[in-house]
């Protein structure tokens, strides 16, 4: 009996039948492991999903039975939407997770085999920050890792981008100390080294005679000192992981070690899953890593040859560590000796585009058919419908920023006028600022965009002065008159609607006062004065009312620090200041609630890890979060589904448009970008490292945003920029240019580049919009709610 209802077998069916020859064999092939290399535009979530319709249809296998890991949340959802598409209701009895959600459901499943990590939370940012400057404090004076200029605590976010490596990749402080070893021996070797003098030479400084062959110890000992930190702050996981235990916590990486643990010491736990799994398939193969890869294959492993189908592209590879893209790939070669299918059919983009793409890419080294050359990767053009004429990507010169953003700008413009819809083009950057101003100029011309941009909370305008006046009142309930500064700022804030003429006229007032007095102390106090009728009088005061409100206002909330939660006392800030009345007014609205809700949530959430959470540990909590960059993450979602589409290049990834704008195509914004001093030094025995390498994930990234265009791409960059520098392009720019197609200088009038910036500095007030109909259809697309929050809303909407 088929397990998909007749009314979906015809879409499955009609699905199946569009498939080229080797669609349908990656799809056919249902036995035994299978590795599929898919190139950009090659249709591999629709194979996917064909494929799961296919083993339903033709075995026995039962949709619980089918285990599909992705990389990212959004993609699980992506597949399980085409694949409800195609076999109806049964999609959702598929078994389709992320690793890390894959595993918590393991654990909730069988918590008698997790009880020592049943109690254990999630280590949040804030507390894992407080966590490696506790590692910190405990190095000794003789610790290689000891700093006493500059800041103390520089190590940590390097130790954090260690311990993450090792455990992702399952790296044990004996791996590294091997590796560092072997290293060293081959340094320390005349016939191995890399570093021995060529020729006979004279040290200019010490007069000191080096024959040919003899080391340069200079050299290898710099060499050695940066391994031997990352020896010794490898050494340092095991305390990492006590304090955290000694804290009741645990981080992001441990759920999948604990899975591979508990896998590895009881038989029976594995086999119940590999008894309940028959077929493995794998999304976004290219990106997983040592730990991830290692569950996989213990659940495959009780087959000599399992039903394990991986599909993924070496070439796209942009979210692994730098220097290990290939080595899931290789290693599931190496174990498996799969059959091997490669689709080069693009059904994307135009062959022109295509060529750009793949003389980009063949300058990386690191690939699988220079490993493999049997394998034949290059991508052609397989559209059914193709435009009359798709013209070589076109490579623009502007004379600066200003000009490159005019210029886009026009162009979009011209674009639309010519009939081409907003939704179907694509502005792609690297860097969220590279793409303000053009995103402020469209939005003040009431042109659609769409765009997503993270921003911490905590330096937002709304919760920015939130956390200044908990910041004052702490200060002044320990300290009293000691934050008037900060007063003085407060009063400012346009919820509390004082004149600033009334403040400068009391600030002049105390300043006076106690300029003249000889008692100064008695009367330079802020407090006292804006709460003394008489006193305001004397200052000249014109709306003495609002000034005594502000005043009583602050004393309530000065008594509440003792008698409310910290929760009751933002609700009171919130409230009573007027400030959430004046937000609901504001043209933004949604935006400005959504950053106050975060910030809500976030102190909700301290507030039930911390009984009795106090307002002076609040504060603290913030300005630690500020002073070791620790976001409070929110993200601004600005959404037209016909707007132009801005995105980053790795937000992109799996989407296409008619036309792309990849815009400041320099080399400071596409090359050796990634602040790269906050990784420790590996040998290159443990993975590759050089700046040969980094540059390779560079250019990964650069083949990934090229390969979304359709049929028209347009590369540009300034000469200099904003600050009037000359600023190099990318050499990925000159490896795609052909000898016959040079640059195109493009000089835009000043006349226009004026316009254009005056635009920008214009204010312009939003109009008050009561919905966001689109924006509030895309946020509840996926939302859930608790059996309790429901109950909660049917007692009350306002809840």
């Amino acid at each position: 009996m088929t397990k998909i209802k007749s009314s979906f077998l015809t879409v499955w069916e009609k699905a199946y039948h569009e498939l080229n020859v080797k669609q349908k064999e990656a799809v056919d092939t249902l036995e035994g492991p299978v590795m599929t290399i898919a190139g950009p535009g090659t249709g591999k979530t629709q194979l996917l999903a064909v494929r799961i319709g296919n083993i339903l249809l033709n075995t026995d296998i039962f949709p619980h039975n089918i285990l599909c890991l992705t990389y990212t949340d959004s993609g699980a959802i992506s597949m399980r939407q085409r694949l409800e598409s195609f076999i109806g209701p049964e999609a959702f009895n598929v078994n389709i997770y992320t690793f890390h959600a894959f595993c918590n459901n393991v654990i909730k499943e069988n918590l008698q085999y997790f009880g020592d990590f049943r109690e254990l939370q999630l280590v949040s940012d804030i507390e894992e920050a407080d966590v490696y400057r506790e590692l910190i404090n405990s190095f000794d004076d003789k610790h290689p890792l000891k700093r006493y200029k500059s800041d103390e605590y520089f190590e940590a976010r390097r130790l954090k981008n260690l311990f993450t490596i090792m455990k992702q990749e399952k790296w044990t402080i004996e791996k590294i100390r091997n590796a560092h070893k072997a290293y060293k021996d081959i340094l320390l070797d005349p016939l191995r080294s890399p570093h021995v003098y060529k020729k006979r030479t004279t040290d200019k400084n010490s007069g000191e005679v080096h024959e040919v062959g003899d080391l340069k110890l200079s050299i290898i000992n710099k060499e050695l000192e940066k391994y031997e930190k990352s020896v010794a702050a490898a050494n340092e996981l095991s305390n990492y992981d006590k304090i955290l235990a000694s804290r009741e916590r645990f981080d992001y990486h441990d759920m999948i070690l604990w899975v591979i643990e508990k896998f590895k010491n009881h038989d029976e736990l594995l086999g119940k899953y590999q008894e309940r799994f028959q077929y493995l398939l794998v999304d976004e193969y290219q990106d997983t890593n040592g730990s991830q890869n290692e569950l996989l294959f213990l659940l495959a492993d009780y087959w000599d040859r399992p039903n394990l189908f991986i599909v993924g592209d070496d070439d796209q590879s942009i979210f692994r560590f730098q220097g290990a893209n290939m080595n899931s790939i290789l290693d599931f070669k190496n174990k498996y000796n799969p059959k091997e299918i490669v689709l080069s059919e693009n059904y994307r983009s135009s062959q022109k585009i295509l060529d750009r793409a793949k003389i980009l890419i063949e300058n990386n080294e690191e690939r699988l058919v220079n490993k493999f050359p049997y394998l034949i990767k290059d991508l052609t053009e397989s559209r059914k419908e193709k435009p009359a004429f798709s013209p070589e990507p076109q490579i623009i010169e502007y004379l600066n920023e200003a000009q490159e953003e005019t210029g886009i700008i026009h162009k979009i413009l011209e674009l639309n006028q010519n009939g081409v819809a907003l939704k179907n083009i694509a502005v792609l950057y690297t860097r969220h600022k590279n793409i303000e101003n053009l995103v402020r100029y469209f939005l003040q011309n009431k042109i659609a965009v769409n765009v997503k941009k993270r921003v911490n909370v905590l330096f937002e305008n709304e919760v920015f002065r939130i956390t200044n006046i908990l910041e004052y009142l702490d200060n002044e309930f320990n300290r009293p008159h000691s934050s008037e500064d900060l007063l003085f700022e407060i009063m400012h804030y346009d919820f509390f609607d004082l004149d600033a003429l009334d403040i400068a006229s009391i600030a002049l007032f105390c300043r006076k006062r106690s300029d003249t007095d000889d008692n100064k102390s008695q009367y330079n106090k802020w407090r006292e004065v804006i709460s003394d009728i008489n006193q305001i009088k004397e200052a000249g005061v014109k709306n003495i009312e609002a000034v005594l409100s502000v005043s009583n206002t602050l004393e309530s909330w000065l008594k509440d620090i003792m008698n409310v939660t910290i929760q009751t006392l933002i609700e009171k800030i919130l409230t009573e200041s007027n400030m959430l009345h004046r937000v609901l007014r504001s043209p933004d609205k949604s935006w400005k609630l959504q950053l106050i809700n975060t910030f809500f949530d976030f102190v909700k959430n301290e507030s039930a890890k911390v009984k009795q959470l106090s307002l002076k540990q609040m504060v603290a909590l913030v300005n630690l979060m500020r002073e070791t960059n620790i976001e409070l993450p929110v993200y601004r979602i600005i959404s037209n589904e016909n707007g132009i589409n801005f995105m980053t290049v790795h937000g992109a990834k799996g989407l296409e448009f008619d036309h792309v704008f990849m815009m400041r195509g320099n080399q400071n914004m596409w090359e050796d970008k990634k602040g790269r001093n906050d990784n420790y030094s590996f040998p290159p025995s443990l993975v590759k490292s050089t700046s040969e390498n980094s540059q390779e994930d560079d250019r990964r990234l650069f083949y990934v945003a090229l390969t979304r265009a359709r049929d028209f791409l347009y590369i540009s960059y300034p000469e200099k920029n904003e600050e009037e520098k000359s600023v190099p392009f990318s050499k990925f720019i000159a490896e795609i240019k052909h000898e016959h197609n040079e640059v195109v200088k493009a000089r835009v009038a000043d006349e226009d580049v004026l316009t254009y910036k005056s635009e920008l500095m214009k204010y312009k007030q939003g109009e008050v919009k009561l919905i966001d109909n689109e924006l509030v259809d895309k946020i509840l697309s996926n939302f859930k709610i608790s059996a309790t929050s429901l109950n909660k809303y049917l007692k009350c909407k306002l809840a």
